[in-house]
Parts: C-alpha cells; sequence; structure tokens
C-alpha cells in the first residue's frame, strides 16, 4: 500500500465470503430496524414536530440511507470504468468507485449525533433562549436536520478528490509524504471521533449536572400546591420524559463511541506506523463492529425510549398487551419545545 490511504486500499479489494455475509446482515437488520423507527415516529407518535424526534427520525434516515449503501457499494460489483471519456471515469472512480457517498453518509450521522447532543444542552442548560429562539420553531427546525447532510458530504468531498484513474483503474493518490500522512492520520482521528466523542461526554456532564442541580433545589411552592392532581401528574410526566430522552441520547453517544473505537485505533495506526502490516481479522473485526452502529440505535430505543415503545405498541397490535413502562399520556396540545 505504501503512502497510499490504506482504509480506501482495503474497500477496493474483494471481499471474502465471510465478510459478505457480516456485511449483508447488518445492512439487513439496519433497513428494517431504521425503517421501522422512521415509521413510528412519524406516524405512531405524538409530537412528532419536536426538535428532538425530528433529529432522531433525521438519525434513522441517515443509518437506513448508509445501511443501503452498504449493500449498493460493498456487495454489488463496481462498474468499469469508460475509457472513451475521461471525465466520466474520474467522477465515477471519484463518487462512486471511491464508496465516497458510503463514507459520507457515516460522516453525517456522527454529526447528526453531534446536533442531537447540541438540542439537548441548549433545551436543558439554557431553556428560556431555548425556548425563545425562532430558528428552533417548526417548521425552521427542519434545518436543523439539513445541517448534517450538508456539512457531512461537503466534508467528506476530499476522499473523493483523493481518488484518480490511473492505467483504467481507480487508485488512491499517494501522499507527498510521511509527515503529510501523519497529519492526515491525526486530523482523521480528531474530527471524525474524539472531537464528537469529547463534545458529547462534556454536554451530558453540564445536562446531568443541570438537571441534578434541579432536582436539589426544586421547592414545593404555594402554585404547585394550588395545582390540580392533573397538572402535577402532567408536570412530572414532562420531567420523566425529558430524563428519558436524556438516558437515550446518552446511551445511543456511548454505543457509538464503543462501536467506532477499535476501527479507529486500527485506521490511524495504519497511518503513523510505516508499514503495511496489520492483522487482517482484527481489522475486519473493527469494521464489523463500527458498521454494526448503523443498527443499533433501533434496538436502543426498543429497550431505552419511552415514546417509541408507545409508538410501536400502536404499530404492532401484537404488542398492545404487552406492558412496558408505564407513562401518563400526554395531550396534544403540549408544545415539545417546553415539555422535553
Amino acid at each position: 500500500m505504501g503512502d497510499q490511504d490504506p482504509m480506501a486500499e482495503w474497500h477496493l479489494t474483494n471481499l471474502s465470503l465471510g465478510l459478505k455475509i457480516a456485511y449483508g446482515v447488518i445492512a439487513s437488520l439496519g433497513i428494517i430496524g431504521n425503517g421501522l423507527v422512521i415509521y413510528v415516529l412519524t406516524h405512531m407518535v405524538k409530537l412528532r414536530k419536536g426538535n428532538v424526534n425530528i433529529l432522531i427520525v433525521n438519525q434513522s434516515i441517515i443509518d437506513l440511507v448508509t445501511s443501503i449503501l452498504l449493500i449498493l457499494c460493498f456487495l454489488t460489483p463496481e462498474p468499469d470504468l469508460p475509457a472513451s471519456s475521461p471525465v466520466a471515469a474520474r467522477f465515477l472512480c471519484s463518487v462512486w468507485n471511491s464508496k465516497y457517498l458510503f463514507w459520507a453518509t457515516i460522516i453525517t450521522s456522527s454529526l447528526n449525533l453531534v446536533c442531537l447532543t447540541c438540542e439537548r444542552y441548549f433545551a436543558i442548560v439554557y431553556p428560556f433562549k431555548y425556548r425563545s429562539c425562532s430558528i428552533l420553531e417548526w417548521p425552521k427546525s427542519l434545518l436543523l436536520a439539513c445541517l448534517p447532510w450538508v456539512v457531512g458530504y461537503t466534508y467528506q468531498s476530499y476522499y473523493a478528490a483523493m481518488h484518480i484513474v490511473q492505467d483504467g483503474r481507480c487508485v488512491v493518490n499517494e501522499f507527498s509524504s510521511r509527515g503529510a500522512q501523519i497529519v492526515y492520520a491525526i486530523f482523521i482521528l480528531t474530527v471524525t471521533y474524539l472531537f464528537p466523542l469529547t463534545f458529547m461526554i462534556i454536554a451530558y456532564a453540564r445536562i446531568y449536572k443541570t438537571l441534578r442541580d434541579e432536582l436539589i433545589c426544586h421547592i414545593p411552592s404555594g402554585n404547585s400546591r394550588n395545582k390540580t392532581n392533573h397538572e402535577q401528574l402532567m408536570e412530572k410526566n414532562n420531567e420523566r420524559t425529558r430524563r428519558n430522552i436524556i438516558k437515550t441520547l446518552l446511551l445511543v453517544s456511548l454505543v457509538f463511541g464503543v462501536c467506532w473505537a477499535l476501527n479507529e485505533v486500527c485506521y490511524f495506526y495504519f497511518n503513523v506506523s510505516g508499514t503495511t502490516h496489520i492483522n487482517e481479522t482484527l481489522y475486519n473485526v473493527s469494521v464489523c463492529l463500527a458498521f454494526f452502529n448503523m443498527c443499533a440505535n433501533p434496538i436502543i430505543y426498543t429497550f431505552k425510549y419511552r415514546r417509541f415503545q408507545e409508538g410501536l405498541r400502536q404499530a404492532l397490535p401484537c404488542l398492545r398487551r404487552t406492558e412496558m413502562t408505564p407513562t401518563t399520556p400526554t395531550t396534544s396540545h403540549q408544545s415539545p419545545e417546553v415539555s422535553v
């Protein structure tokens, strides 16, 4: 591989039967699971225009697209480069054969997690500013869902540019020096993994502190005592819902960190070590674990996210008899920006 991009070299080679089966299973689970999440949260759940719901649905759309691209990019034959048209050959090499669309969607997924964390951080730590921010009101809040797509595909465009046509083959352009490759490795590790994970950990630590302080400082007032039982139940239910969302998203962020950790370390080592040797089995395991992240969130929602559980019971009548965590019904006139 020399000074070429090791991951790019890896995905341009033929996959073993075992890897094809593993990718097929992961992609199938991602398509089914995320498709179900999208249906439930857009058809069966109240307050579907809430910012949290929009971004969670967006996360599932991103992971669904990634699952489809996993099949198209890795389990189908690469098209031959047209020798009669150098421009078309370069475009096909850079955009499709390079797997640019797949890797850009992977970056979009991590960016959407960052947006989810930012939204919850702003809502919990600065609630008054959050409620008065006009850009977070429907339908302007849809811009939150567009942002990760635009940034992700723009950022990953460098990856498409690295691929060139050479002797009729799509190859990765070599680094100009070892130093450039090391700088590249540090940059990729920081931007795609360390920064998002560190930001999410710090943000959720601040959110936890804010919620804990609210609980400690909460003293029943005269107004609280004058509230009806229904109003008090609604207030408690809103607080439980808010905390349930935070716990669910924290778990999603931690799973992201665990799933991608090994692959990020392998990729970083491959670039800075100056050697082409790396344990193939270990690397393949790291890739499968990283790809599993695209189908992990629906599993988390099923066992942890109360709002999804309620919608799932409505979508699948066979589950209506199965009692999950009891909740107080939420009235349709509540504002999601205020209640959660």
